[in-house]
């Protein structure tokens, strides 16, 4: 199981999905192929991310509970999701962020 905490911009809303992948590689895929639409495309995350991302479970934290689980290092990555432009996830032990 791979948590995830993610910062949502359009709406101002902090979430914890948790999701069953493989490998850091397979997320970044998955991540990817949702925020990441083809050529002249334009996607930006409206509703609730699990109407964009169907894998994993999505719980909607308060911004404290986010924070202080971002500080714990009770997470093995990080998304912020707004637009296909600046959507990006990254990891913890790479300590680097992916962008599309």
């Amino acid at each position: 199981m791979t948590r995830i905490l993610v910062e949502e911009e359009y709406g101002y809303k902090y979430w914890q999905w948790d999701i069953e992948e493989d490998s850091n590689e397979e997320l970044k895929k998955y991540f990817k192929s949702v925020v990441g639409r083809g050529e002249g495309e334009y996607w930006y995350c409206s509703g609730k991310p699990e109407d964009h991302f169907h894998l994993g479970e999505w719980k909607e934290l308060e911004y404290k509970e986010w924070k202080t689980r971002l500080e714990c290092d009770e997470w093995e990555a990080f998304a912020h999701i707004h637009q296909d432009d600046d959507s990006h996830i990254g990891f913890r032990e790479e300590r680097t962020i992916v962008r599309n």
